[in-house]
């Protein structure tokens, strides 16, 4: 079975082991393996994560945008304060994938391990 290593907290519903990455399996969506006990799961509420951290992510954005148009782009036009905000974006995303995951994400089995 080859996996996809993720930066999602993941903490399996029948060992309870946990860890600040998630296996994916490839080529399923949504299907992660536990690293001691094998067992497959799934993200119970994934769609509303998916919707919350495109929320704040959308209004952070939003913010960093505004800010750099205020504070230094006042002459030029919006696109480039939003051109400017994507670097900052980007890694605002990558560093609240895993908060975000650990606080919405309840795990649920689909198939028991081997």
């Amino acid at each position: 079975m080859v996996t996809i290593r993720k930066r999602v907290y993941f903490k399996c519903p029948k060992c309870g082991h946990a860890t600040s990455y998630a296996l994916q399996i490839a080529g399923e969506k949504n299907s992660y393996v536990c690293e001691r006990c094998s067992s497959i799961s799934t993200p119970r509420n994934y769609l509303l994560a998916s919707f919350v951290y495109g929320a704040v992510l959308g209004g952070l954005m939003g913010v960093i945008a505004y800010w750099i148009f205020t504070r230094h782009l006042f002459t030029a036009s919006p696109a480039f304060a939003i051109l400017a905000a994507v670097p900052i974006g980007l890694i605002l995303a990558w560093l609240v994938a895993p908060i975000l995951s650990r606080v919405f994400y309840r795990w649920t089995l689909i198939k028991p391990g081997s």
